[in-house]
């Protein structure tokens, strides 16, 4: 029996967050693990999370960062005798390499990396020199790995894809051109807004909608309300049934500069909805590098709004996304759980991955 435990600062609005959700769901599944979660606070998306075999602790602490936190953590892990600490998250990185020095019981740290690339201020350097000391690090993509290749040995770095949960059905067709996505520098939103504009200024049968919250959130509302267009956008905020949501729209945009595995891209795939994606290596991998519809993140807005029409008036839009559905039947939950499940038993001595 394999003792886990995860730890992240709580299931925020993220698709990192959902991802962790997943992946703890589907382990439950599994006779041979017993889980043991740490959190330092409840989120958005503490509903999608299964309970029945599973020990939950949260933390009370308000700070990501309070000192008292490796202590505290330490302590659970010794007494649910884990033998794997897993960390999922910046913040949770950070305290990883020295929980693990605190715990003194031999648990072995793995840390996850959801990302392709990241910011270049402190806390993130710091995470690349102390993550070189974790006894594994599994990327959600190539281009996370790639990241890792000058700092951990390749028998310690391990790619394992998102999870994909099944289709769903959509409750209400409401046919918007959607972004959906954290409201933040990396997701490109002013990009998407701008070129909503642009469409939206001569394109009268076309609304258009970008759900999420996040820093950018007032640079958008002004960006919009000044405009002639402004009562064709509507931003909704968060929506905790994307999915849903998602497979009723007419037309997917995602023009982030960098990324990990998208979940957004991955639940319109699945849903068989026209997508615009940003030229990345990360879109790339998934949609391929023939896909029709990639556009460069910087693109100006005339030219998004070009792609955005050019996929939205094509009828066999959707055919375009059969290669990716095709990839996406490895992703499903039981499958990815069982990859780190393997992962996990080479790393704590077990059988090799």
């Amino acid at each position: 029996m394999l003792r886990l435990c995860v730890l992240i600062p709580g299931f925020s609005d993220g698709g990192a967050q959902k991802q962790c959700i997943f992946l703890l769901n589907a382990l439950q599944e599994c006779d041979d693990v017993e889980l043991t979660l740490i959190r330092f606070r409840d989120g958005v998306h503490d509903p999608l999370l299964r309970r029945e075999r599973i020990a939950i602790h949260t933390l009370p602490y308000s700070s990501n960062a309070d000192p008292r936190l490796p202590l505290a953590i330490a302590a659970i892990l010794r007494r649910s005798r884990a033998q794997i600490l897993l960390t999922w998250l910046i913040s949770c990185d950070l305290h990883g390499f020295f929980v693990r020095a605190c715990a003194a019981n031999g648990v072995r740290w793995v840390m996850t990396e959801r990302n392709s690339r990241h910011p270049k201020g402190l806390r993130f350097r710091l995470r690349y020199q102390l993550g070189r000391f974790a006894d594994a690090v599994i990327s959600n993509s190539p281009a996370g790995d790639a990241a890792w290749a000058r700092l951990a040995r390749p028998e310690r770095r391990f790619v394992v894809p998102n999870i994909v949960l099944p289709a769903v059905t959509a409750s209400e067709h409401h046919g918007a051109v959607l972004f959906a996505g954290r409201l933040e520098p990396a997701k490109n939103p002013i990009a998407a807004a701008a070129a909503f504009l642009h469409l939206a200024a001569r394109r009268a049968d076309l609304h258009f909608q970008i759900v999420g919250q996040g820093s950018l959130t007032e640079n958008l509302r002004r960006m919009i309300a000044g405009s002639p267009q402004a009562g064709r956008i509507v931003m909704t905020g968060f929506r905790d049934d994307l999915p849903v949501h998602l497979a009723g729209a007419k037309a997917m945009i995602s023009l982030s500069h960098h990324e990990g595995l998208p979940n957004v891209l991955l639940e319109a795939a699945m849903a068989g909805i026209p997508i615009v994606a940003s030229a990345i290596p990360e879109h790339v991998a998934l949609l391929g590098a023939h896909y029709p519809y990639l556009v460069a993140p910087d693109a100006p807005p005339a030219v998004i709004a070009a792609m955005i029409e050019t996929a939205i008036d094509d009828p066999a839009a959707a055919d375009a996304l059969a290669p990716a559905r095709q990839a996406m039947t490895a992703m499903a939950p039981e499958a990815i759980a069982a990859r780190y499940m393997a992962i996990f038993a080479q790393v704590a001595g077990g059988r090799a991955a």
